[in-house]
């Protein structure tokens, strides 16, 4: 009788061992994420890690006219963008050298996201809309006090003059790399600087330029690198890289509810 009763304890022990290992499996099954298909970003106008030297062949280089230590010297380096010379102009405003991304002169409304890592010295400008050398936006940082800085100013070129629409006595993180995000939307633009830690808004209420192409522009300042650069229309439902980030983020979220949910059930079946 004994015997009969070890062999039945025996028996429900193994049953149990072998259904708390189907309900593992079951649970495990319905937590790991489905497959899915390769990320597609239909809102994406251009996208560069500079890798590719060839890439560079989609931009158009302009030195301004009698510009001082000229030619400028841009360059692919390490897989960063590079500009390397001092060029510089002061009159009518700081003016360098800029490089145009070719094929954007149909763009209107947009964001820009890159990381940058300038020097201590010189000034460096962002532009937006730039239809040719006489009409753009500029977005303009310096930290140098020869070029009246610390500042960031929004200015508007229009056939060939300048109109500063907001100016803030802020500046770059030098000798590190800053993330930057600028917006264009009608006749508004934001640059967010560092994670929105500094936020600077100008609008043109005016003779708007309407569209146009993006480019740097530097302004004596040798060695400034820039990389990551993601340009986004803004003229339909955006979807940028970051939301690859946020698909590891919660890729990895569910890789900790599995974890949680696999420790439960041993721990219901006595397995620690």
């Amino acid at each position: 009788m004994k015997k009969i009763l070890a062999i039945f304890i025996s028996l429900i022990l193994i049953l149990g061992v072998v259904l708390a290992g189907f309900l593992l499996y079951q649970r495990i099954s319905q937590l790991q994420p489905k497959p899915t298909e390769p990320e597609v970003f239909p809102n994406r106008l251009y996208f560069s890690e500079f890798k590719d030297r060839n890439d560079f062949k989609k931009w158009q280089i302009i030195d301004a006219e009698s510009a001082s230590n000229s030619p400028s010297d841009w360059q692919i380096v390490n897989e960063k963008l590079v500009q390397k010379s001092t060029i510089f102009k002061n009159e009518p405003f700081y003016q360098g050298t800029n490089l145009i991304f070719e094929n954007g002169n149909d763009w209107s409304d947009y964001q820009v996201l890159f990381e940058f890592k300038p020097p201590t010295t010189g000034g460096v400008g962002f532009l937006v809309r730039y239809q040719d050398e006489n009409n753009f936006y500029r977005i303009y940082l310096t930290c140098d006090k020869e070029l009246g800085g610390p500042k960031i100013s929004v200015d508007k070129i229009q056939n060939g003059n300048l109109k500063n629409l907001y100016q803030i006595q802020k500046c770059f993180q030098p000798n590190i790399e800053n993330k930057i995000k600028i917006i264009i939307n009608n006749n508004r633009i934001n640059l967010y600087l560092n994670s929105d830690k500094i936020t600077i808004y100008g609008q043109d209420k005016e003779n708007l330029i309407s569209k146009g192409s993006f480019g740097f522009m530097v302004n004596k300042m040798a060695n400034v690198e820039f990389d990551n650069l993601e340009i986004l229309d803004l003229s339909k439902n955006v979807k940028s890289g970051e939301g690859e980030v946020l698909s590891e983020k919660a890729a990895e979220t569910e890789e900790e509810k599995l974890d949680e949910e696999i420790e439960k059930i041993l721990k219901e079946i006595g397995i620690d």
